[in-house]
């Protein structure tokens, strides 16, 4: 089984309440002896911390105690299977005691996608959240075109240009509809020019926050 958990959710509850959900889950999680935990986002959840409080920006003393108590558990225990993953968007800020030799066996840094990987999440995202799309519908030479305006680009940023390229489509072929005379479905798909102008609309951390990124791409 593969365990997705969301610490900056779990977390978010009133001091004391949140390192008992902490303990909750963890219980649920070590008892099913063999999984792979993904821990995502671990940095929404941990990063910020101020020793004894809990901030806005991250949480208190005593429930990244919590974790980390729990995570020592799972290594320790020869009875349990568990591999543990952890993502992280940044790493300025993350508490020293996580970070620390030997916290985690491996740490790999994700670099910005190429040209070729920025047409294939654009694709990938047009097959998710336009149902019924097939991606070849826009030309090679027209994701060429998506590629070269999605420089410096995350996935996360592609994503959302596609997401804002079907709104805008949507608005566009339901202008002067009325319920008796809605669009075709194909008619809402998002064109190439639509994906542009959706793209134009993002300004990539990569390019607005340089030094935070490059911080984290070499961390």
């Amino acid at each position: 089984d593969v365990i997705r958990l969301k610490l900056s959710a779990l977390l978010a509850g009133i001091v004391g309440e949140s390192e008992k959900n902490a303990r909750i889950a963890f219980a649920q999680i070590k008892a099913k002896k063999r999984c792979v935990l993904v821990l995502d986002e671990l940095d929404k959840a941990l990063s910020g911390r101020h020793e004894n409080q809990s901030t806005d920006a991250g949480v208190g003393s005593n429930q990244l105690g919590e974790v980390l108590q729990n995570l020592q558990e799972i290594a320790d225990d020869r009875d349990l299977q568990i591999f543990v993953i952890a993502t992280v968007n940044r790493t300025d800020g993350l508490p020293e005691e996580l970070t620390r030799p030997g916290r985690f066996d491996r740490c790999w840094g994700v670099g910005l996608p190429n040209s070729d990987g920025r047409i294939e999440i654009g694709k990938i995202h047009i097959r998710l959240k336009v149902k019924g799309m097939d991606p070849a519908t826009i030309k090679d030479r027209a994701w060429k075109r998506f590629a070269t305006a999605t420089d410096k680009f995350t996935g996360g940023e592609i994503e959302q240009a596609v997401k804002d390229a079907h709104r805008l489509s949507f608005a566009r072929a339901m202008e002067g509809r009325t319920k008796d005379n809605l669009p075709g479905k194909e008619e809402c798909y998002p064109t190439i020019d639509d994906l542009l102008t959706a793209a134009a609309d993002i300004k990539p951390k990569a390019v607005t926050n340089k030094d935070d990124v490059e911080k984290t791409l070499n961390f």
